[in-house]
């Protein structure tokens, strides 16, 4: 099931952005513009969402990061500047890569004040997915992300960074 979208990202005739919270920040695999790094708010980062295909077996779905309302939240990441040249080749990666997540537009803060705020789009995957997974009842991280990394040093730095 590609992305679904509450935004039309057809026919772009401007640079558009999109924010990167997860396997984005450092697989992003498209051609941008610029990149600067920011945040959104109103929101937090989860390895809510199950996946199959990147991260995981059908018998046993890996955790993968998702972004869940939370009106206290902010999370950081990555907003890149697209082309209207790349942006629908770029939207047809995406989402395809993104299955099952949707995609909206938020507010994008970057973190340099002297770059001006944007709206970005993001994907995201809501309770309505089938892969949502929710909470996890296991704090264990082996059990809760493998086979996200083979490297464990990695996968601890960045469970640490953003809690499930």
């Amino acid at each position: 099931m590609p992305a679904q979208s509450d935004v039309s990202v057809s026919c772009v005739k401007e640079n558009v952005w999109v924010f990167g919270y997860g396997s984005l920040i450092w697989k992003p695999n498209f051609k941008y513009e610029k990149v600067l790094p920011g945040h959104i708010e109103g929101v937090s980062r989860k390895f809510w969402q199950g996946s199959r295909d990147h991260r995981g077996t059908s018998e046993k779905p890996g955790r993968v990061a998702t972004l869940v309302e939370d009106p206290q939240g902010t999370v950081c990441g990555l907003g890149f500047e697209l082309s209207p040249e790349e942006a629908d080749a770029t939207f047809t990666y995406l989402d395809d890569r993104e299955t099952g997540y949707k995609l909206k537009e938020v507010v994008f803060c970057p973190s340099d004040p002297s770059q001006s705020i944007q709206k970005v789009l993001v994907y995201t995957a809501t309770e309505s997915n089938p892969d949502f997974l929710g909470p996890s009842a296991s704090r264990s991280w082996q059990n809760v992300l493998q086979p996200v990394w083979d490297n464990p040093v990695q996968t601890r730095s960045t469970c640490s960074t953003w809690p499930i």
